[in-house]
């Protein structure tokens, strides 16, 4: 959801800070890997929100 998003939005800004010496190309491949990452991770916690559902509807 929007924390995700914000928190990477964050994660990428304190490394950009923190490394002014860094590539554009360098910053674009971390910040990318990064959405992706959270990407995956917000996909996997509504998986397994939908799976606790079936399971407490099965139970």
């Amino acid at each position: 959801g929007r924390s995700v998003t914000s928190w990477v939005r964050q994660t990428v800004e304190a490394v950009t800070d923190r490394d002014v010496s860094l590539s554009t190309e360098s910053t674009n491949r971390l910040s990318g890997v990064n959405v992706g990452d959270a990407q995956r991770a917000s996909q996997a916690a509504r998986g397994a929100r939908a799976l606790r559902h079936l399971r407490a509807l099965l139970l």
